[in-house]
């Protein structure tokens, strides 16, 4: 979105719901187990998850601070035992708005 420009806050990403499968646990940071890791040093961005959770196959990251056109969040990431493969993910501006059809890559069981 770092090329995106807002006319209104709902052009701000609040969730991003992507169908994933089952993620892995490692200890991305050692002695804390965890399926999702945030890269908060040493790249890019200003705003992170602030949970992410899982139902059947679908993750959904919320960010406390929508991530808004001309921002970009932390990297962050899971691990899966599937290879990607070509699907679509929904990123929703604001609680109670239509949701965004987006391309992207995803393992699938």
């Amino acid at each position: 979105m770092t090329d995106m420009h807002a006319l209104t806050a709902e052009n701000c990403i609040g969730t991003l719901k992507v169908n994933f499968g089952t993620p892995l646990t490692f200890n991305y940071k050692p002695g804390f187990p965890a399926q999702v890791f945030v890269v908060t040093e040493g790249g890019l961005g200003t705003v992170g998850p602030s949970s992410a959770s899982i139902s059947g196959s679908v993750i959904t990251f919320n960010f406390a601070t929508p991530v808004c056109p001309g921002h970009t969040s932390f990297f962050f990431g899971l691990a899966a035992n599937h290879t990607a493969a070509n699907g679509s993910a929904q990123m929703i501006p604001t609680p109670g708005t239509t949701p965004i059809a987006v391309d992207a890559r995803a393992p699938h069981p």
